[in-house]
């Protein structure tokens, strides 16, 4: 069956820096958000290595020859849907999906761009055909200040030149999706969304899951959905015993800061961190 204009299609994009032990709170907040898709980047997933959600049909592409990286897509079962086949592009880990949305057929691609990787333009073109709606999300680690982020590194720089040369358009949230554990590092925005389709797509970002990066919904609701609040503590029966381990165990130590950049970077970390042990 379609997904037709009146349901709500939610699209979770999430980098989840090693999923394995995740699975559990992932499984409910597919449930609790009512994730159509989900898009999930930094698996670290081996062939070997199972993985599934109740469900959800799984079309993954693992990193084979080093640690790290591996891509996957999620899809409700009760969506048809194809496997894409997608052009070699070298520096770039993918894996995508076609499924009727909207009366037509959207490609859906997960990708996955190490820092220390090159994104070249011939890359992008070719996974973006202007016949065909596509959609690709995930964590391209490229950031520019053009679509909110704190600084522009060569490969925003670079995304910002082909998207402006393939008259794309990005989807970015108003807020930092990754904070970083490293106090020498900036918050920031890493995990964005491009296309080539006139379909409206609204993104939140929300405060939950378990890693350095914030889950993305994207969604064609007709208004963007409301900001789901921070989760707040039930003053009875706290584990305080476990809450002060958790915090001992996520929380890096803070010395040595000699800037306000360095103090904001670290309370942002620190609120961060508090925010997902409750």
């Amino acid at each position: 069956m379609a997904i037709q204009p009146h349901k709500k299609f939610n699209l979770l994009n999430w980098n989840a820096n090693s999923i394995t032990n995740k699975k559990n709170e992932l499984m409910y907040f597919l449930k609790d958000k009512e994730i159509v898709i989900a898009c999930i980047t930094e698996t670290h997933l081996k062939p070997h290595m199972a993985f599934n959600i109740p469900g959800y049909n799984v079309i993954r592409s693992d990193r084979v020859q080093a640690n790290g990286g591996g891509v996957l897509i999620l899809i409700e079962k009760s969506v048809p849907y194809i496997e894409a086949n997608l052009p070699n592009t070298p520096g770039l880990e993918k894996v995508a999906v076609k499924f009727p949305l909207n009366n037509r057929i959207l490609t859906v691609i997960t990708a996955y761009k190490s820092p220390h990787k090159k994104i070249q333009n011939t890359n992008i073109a070719t996974l973006f055909n202007q016949n065909t709606p596509t959609l690709l999300v995930g964590d391209l680690n490229s950031k520019n200040i053009n679509w909110g982020c704190r600084s522009t590194n060569n490969a925003g720089q670079n995304l910002q030149t082909i998207i402006s040369n393939l008259n794309l358009h990005i989807l970015t949230p108003t807020e930092p999706t990754y904070y970083p554990h490293d106090q020498n590092k900036h918050p920031d925005i890493l995990d964005i969304a491009i296309t080539n389709t006139q379909i409206t797509f609204y993104s939140t970002t929300l405060h939950e899951l378990d890693s350095d990066h914030l889950p993305i919904i994207i969604s064609t609701h007709q208004s963007p959905p409301p900001h789901i609040p921070s989760p707040t503590l039930n003053t009875n029966n706290i584990n305080w015993k476990e809450f002060r381990k958790s915090i001992i165990n996520k929380t890096p130590k803070f010395s040595n800061l000699k800037t306000p950049l360095e103090i904001e970077n670290s309370i942002a970390l620190l609120n961060n961190t508090i925010t997902n042990t409750i």
